[in-house]
């Protein structure tokens, strides 16, 4: 007869308990763990951390009590769209006053090459007068004491009395009426003093000329080439009898704008004529012309200093 062996009940107890805690140091898990969870394509499950091995390009995501392996989401590289600078087309009314350059009556004029007379000229940018000097603008500055008075008679060392009685009739000084004209009647000097009190000076010949032709456009007169006709204050077409109101003939201006350049008065230019006689290159045809040569832009005259008359004025321009 074989011996009963009885074993005390906590006995079983603690070797269940000593199993367990053996196990778990083996790294060992139940069976069931690595079921527990799918980790989609590529991944792998780990029992130990509960999660998903992911392999590059993908990241393990949990979805509830889930953990699988997705794809890594791509964000677009958002790039600045170019903002396209709008800048608006010059005309003739635009293009007058370069802001900050020129004061307010003057347009900028730019520089650049050309010949004259078979002369090589290179100009900087500056600014020129849009009108010729008014006679309200001119009596101002006399009244004030900053300019001579213009004078109401006519000085001019070819003509005979009677036509410097007939010249005198058309001097535009002291006349209400004629407060936006040019002025007249004023010799080289009272022009240079006029433009000196506004802070500006005389245009030089080449100045004058580079404005009239449309600078590197090489126009013929100011308005281009179209032989005069309606353009301009002339008597090409009638006998006008005296000078029109300053810019009265816009269709006759140059690309900037700038009125009067042929017609009206023939202007005073700082340049000497290139001889030993004390003259002054003058531009420009005047009201009383008749044929188109003495308009055009690269007509040259010349006139003694003290010379005064109907058909003579003059614009101021500007250095930058």
């Amino acid at each position: 007869m074989r011996p009963r062996f009885t074993f005390p009940l906590f006995s079983l107890r603690a070797f269940a308990l000593l199993a367990c805690v053996l196990a778990a140091s083996a790294g060992t898990a139940p069976a069931d763990a690595a079921e527990s969870f799918a980790c989609g394509p590529g991944g792998k499950a780990n029992a130990k951390t509960g999660k998903c091995d992911c392999p590059a390009g993908k990241v393990e995501k949990t979805v509830g009590s889930t953990s699988k392996c997705t794809d890594v989401a791509v964000v677009p590289k958002v790039t600045a769209t170019p903002t396209a600078t709008v800048v608006p087309k010059p005309t003739a009314t635009t293009a007058l006053v370069k802001p900050g350059k020129c004061p307010a009556g003057m347009a900028f004029i730019p520089g650049g090459t050309f010949t004259q007379a078979g002369v090589p000229q290179t100009l900087t940018g500056f600014c020129m007068d849009v009108n010729e000097v008014t006679v309200g603008a001119y009596a101002a500055c006399a009244v004030s004491g900053s300019c001579i008075p213009a004078w109401k008679t006519c000085v001019y060392p070819l003509w005979t009395e009677a036509q410097l009685t007939g010249c005198a009739t058309t001097c535009n000084t002291g006349k209400a009426d004629k407060l936006n004209h040019p002025q007249n009647c004023v010799d080289w000097n009272q022009a240079a003093t006029y433009c000196a009190a506004m802070g500006k000076r005389l245009p030089e010949h080449a100045e004058w000329e580079w404005t009239a032709r449309g600078e590197a456009k090489a126009h013929t007169y100011p308005w281009g080439n179209d032989e005069p006709n309606g353009q301009l204050c002339w008597s090409g077409l009638t006998t006008q009898p005296t000078t029109c109101p300053v810019g009265a003939y816009p269709s006759g201006d140059n690309p900037q704008g700038i009125h009067d350049l042929a017609g009206n008065l023939q202007e005073w230019t700082s340049t000497p004529w290139p001889s030993a006689d004390p003259l002054r290159i003058t531009k420009g045809g005047t009201w009383a012309a008749t044929d188109g040569k003495p308009l055009a832009a690269k007509n040259v005259n010349a006139d003694p200093p003290l010379n005064r008359h109907n058909a003579l004025g003059f614009r101021c321009a500007k250095t930058l």
